[in-house]
């Protein structure tokens, strides 16, 4: 493993991953979902997990417009939505514990499925 200390002190330039671009951000994303999913108890079949992530991608881009309009700040519309989701799984409304719950564990699992794409040099 290398001296990432090293490395960062020695770093003339930073580079930030923004909309995809070193990071397959859409696969790391569909993995950690599928993962949250299945933690979550969800036992249906990869057919059902990936219409939920459909679902899933649906709502985030019909809420995301109301944290655009400054109707809801960015972590209560990220909270919202998990809530729109967990109702349509389930058919009930889910406390808010368990909301946040299934949010720290979607990014989480996301966060352990990043990888860079194959054309990209990663030295970590």
């Amino acid at each position: 493993m290398r001296d990432t200390g090293y490395l960062l002190g020695q770093a003339n330039l930073v580079l930030f991953d923004l909309e995809s671009t070193l990071l397959d951000s859409d696969t790391a994303t569909a993995v950690g979902f599928n993962r949250a999913v299945r933690e979550f108890g969800f036992e249906g079949e990869i057919d059902d997990t990936q219409s939920y992530f459909q679902a899933w991608a649906d709502i985030q881009r019909e809420d995301f417009q109301r944290y655009l309009a400054g109707e809801q700040v960015f972590d209560e519309n990220r909270l919202f939505r998990t809530s729109s989701l967990l109702h349509l799984m389930t058919g009930e409304q889910q406390s808010a514990d368990r909301v946040q719950k299934f949010l720290a564990t979607l990014q989480e699992e996301t966060r352990k499925a990043w990888a860079p794409f194959a054309e990209v040099d990663w030295f970590f």
